[in-house]
């Protein structure tokens, strides 16, 4: 619940993360190399007043996300941000209202 908070930084090659919560943090996930996000989760609770945070955080490597659920609660949520270059998107539940965007 810290501002310019980051729940995971998955900085080490091939990253496997099943089953994780991310709560509260301006940056869920923070992705730097080739990483799998099975079974994972996100919510800001908007209670806190963080808002323009971002789920997916994706400056290189490759992505997978399977099976997850990201929640949007505060008004400028992002789900991803990143070239959406080597993403693999499964059968993810988005609940909110979820929006993209595009990295320059």
């Amino acid at each position: 619940m810290l501002i310019d908070s980051v729940n995971y930084v998955l900085s080490s090659y091939d990253a496997l993360l099943t089953d994780c919560y991310a709560d509260t943090g301006m940056t869920g996930y923070l992705i730097t190399e080739n990483a799998r996000l099975i079974g994972c989760s996100y919510f800001n609770n908007y209670t806190y007043k963080m808002d323009d945070v971002t789920v997916l955080d994706h400056r290189s490597g490759s992505l997978i996300a399977d099976n997850c659920m990201f929640r949007k609660d505060s008004p400028r949520a992002t789900l991803y941000k990143g070239n959406r270059q080597e993403v693999t998107w499964g059968r993810n539940i988005l609940t909110g209202g979820m929006c993209w965007e595009q990295s320059e």
